[in-house]
C-alpha cells in the first residue's frame, strides 16, 4: 500500500467528522477527514481520512477495518489513485478483528 489517504464505508448514522478524527487520530497526524453525506438519506455514506504519513494511513487501516462502531462494522480502504480505492476489484482482504472500545486511547489495538 502506497497511500496517505483511506476511505470508510459501513459508518453507523450517528458518526461525525470529530468521531472519525478522534479514532483514526490514534494512529499519527491527520491531513484532513471528511465525511460524504448520502443525498437521499441525509446520512453519513463514506468517510475519508488523509494522514500526513503513509506508515500512519497503514497502522490505521490494519487497526480499524473491521471495527465495530455503534452496531456498524468498518470497511476501511486504501485509496490507490484518483478517484479509486481498493474496492474497484470486489476483493478486500480481512486484516484482523479488533476489540477495543472507542474510549481506550492506546496505540495498541487489541486484536482477536
Amino acid at each position: 500500500m502506497v497511500t496517505k489517504t483511506l476511505v470508510v464505508h459501513g459508518l453507523p448514522e450517528a458518526i461525525t467528522e470529530e468521531n472519525l478524527y478522534d479514532l483514526f487520530d490514534l494512529y499519527g497526524c491527520i491531513e484532513d477527514v471528511w465525511l460524504k453525506i448520502d443525498e437521499d438519506t441525509q446520512r453519513p455514506s463514506t468517510g475519508v481520512i488523509k494522514f500526513r504519513a503513509e506508515e500512519c494511513a497503514r497502522d490505521a487501516l490494519e487497526a480499524v477495518h473491521g471495527l465495530e462502531i455503534l452496531g456498524s462494522r468498518l470497511e476501511v480502504r486504501p485509496v490507490l489513485g484518483e478517484g479509486e480505492d481498493a474496492s474497484s476489484d470486489g476483493e478486500l482482504e480481512f486484516v484482523a478483528e479488533i476489540s477495543r472500545p472507542l474510549w481506550d486511547r492506546s496505540k495498541r489495538p487489541a486484536v482477536s
